[in-house]
């Protein structure tokens, strides 16, 4: 399940004028949970009254994040550290706040700065930035103090784009959106030359060799040579995924092809991206409250794979969606059946072969069979 991430303010600041129909806030980093009681006692009752067989005390967590380059971010009382896919600690931290691993790589908080961790714990870019987003593609962008404009810097800490921008997004297929002081964005590559120049009300990252852009309140795609090969048309557009993109007109949701061809007519009171060749939508439009809505699932072709059934529901990972029915969250199978029967008060989507969940207000990870690691 999705939840909002602390990090979101490391750059969402400086997010105006972002797509807000075409992408989901600045992609920083995965949530960390609110804390929730660190109290062992707690903990200890809860797994009592659990459904799950409680596993051992130290695969139960206060906080949890989903499994990233073979490590998980958790929350034990008060400090933060990462598990291994057997739920073992394998790395406590000292910082007051932690991101999960991206390209070897987490961020952390130490005081009111961002810096840099190894996977084996060592600092390698200390704390310094206000703000600071993970690294994609070797490179990070940063604000090293209020105010100031944001640039990038690799690996080493070096930087590499001297800071010059209001706003800096996360590089993607090798170029990242960047919002310059007239309020325009452009793109640049990763050595800081321009290679679409800033003109844009507002822009996604480049999928599928394509960007969504604003022009007049209304949104199109660009390709890589700065060409509007999807002219602007559109009340809302999302990245592509898998060859298919989610657009908006009015109240209603479809899908196009990379030639702008509507292959899956506007008819859903809500669309997400395709994953494993399925899409998550928002049916019933006929009901009066939002909450009488009900989400299933369509193939490629707009065909209903998994009927409208479910009162939440997530992207398929690794062959499972996780669903909510009623206040209990659970994981089903492309056909639509359980795998996994809804017994969670919280939970994520699988990643690399895990998954964790919330039963009352404490976390632990299960396998793909629902058995807890």
């Amino acid at each position: 399940m999705l939840v909002e991430s602390w990090f979101l303010s490391v750059l969402l600041v400086h997010s105006t004028g972002v797509n807000r129909f075409a992408i989901a806030p600045l992609p920083i980093l995965d949530g960390l949970h609110p804390p929730v009681s660190p109290i062992a006692q707690r903990i200890d009752t809860d797994y009592r009254r659990s459904p799950i067989a409680p596993p051992a005390l130290n695969r139960v967590f206060v906080s949890a994040n989903d499994f990233a380059e073979g490590l998980a971010l958790v929350k034990l009382n008060d400090q933060y550290a990462y598990i291994n896919r057997q739920g073992q600690v394998v790395l406590s931290i000292p910082f007051e706040r932690a991101g999960p691993f991206f390209e070897g790589l987490a961020l952390v908080q130490q005081g009111d700065r961002f810096g840099y961790i190894n996977r084996q714990g060592k600092v390698v870019i200390a704390p310094q930035f206000h703000r600071a987003a993970h690294f994609s593609e070797g490179l990070a962008a940063v604000q090293r103090e209020r105010g100031e404009l944001f640039g990038y810097i690799n690996q080493q800490g070096r930087v590499v784009v001297p800071p010059q921008f209001i706003w800096a997004d996360r590089f993607a297929e090798g170029m990242a959106a960047v919002k310059d002081e007239r309020d325009r964005y452009g793109f640049l590559d990763a050595a800081g030359n321009w290679v679409i120049q800033p003109q844009f009300q507002a822009v996604s990252h480049f999928s599928d060799g394509l960007a969504t852009v604003e022009v007049d309140r209304q949104w199109g795609y660009l390709n890589r040579r700065g060409e509007l090969v999807i002219p602007p048309q559109f009340d809302g557009a999302f990245p592509f995924a898998e060859g298919l993109a989610r657009v908006r007109q009015g109240e209603r949701w479809g899908y196009l092809d990379a030639t702008g061809q509507v292959v899956i007519p506007l008819q859903f009171d809500f669309a997400t991206d395709f994953s494993e060749g399925l899409a998550l939508v928002q049916l019933n439009r006929g009901a009066s409250l939002p909450e009488n809505r009900r989400w299933g699932y369509v193939d490629r072709t707009g065909k209903i794979a998994i009927a409208a059934q479910f009162d939440w529901g997530d992207a398929f990972r690794e062959g499972k969606a996780l669903v909510k029915v009623g206040r209990k969250y659970g994981y089903i199978g492309r056909s639509g059946d359980w795998v996994i029967p809804p017994q969670f008060d919280g939970a994520g989507s699988f990643s690399e072969g895990r998954a964790r969940v919330q039963v009352g207000d404490i976390w632990t990870y299960v396998d793909e069979t629902g058995k807890p690691i």
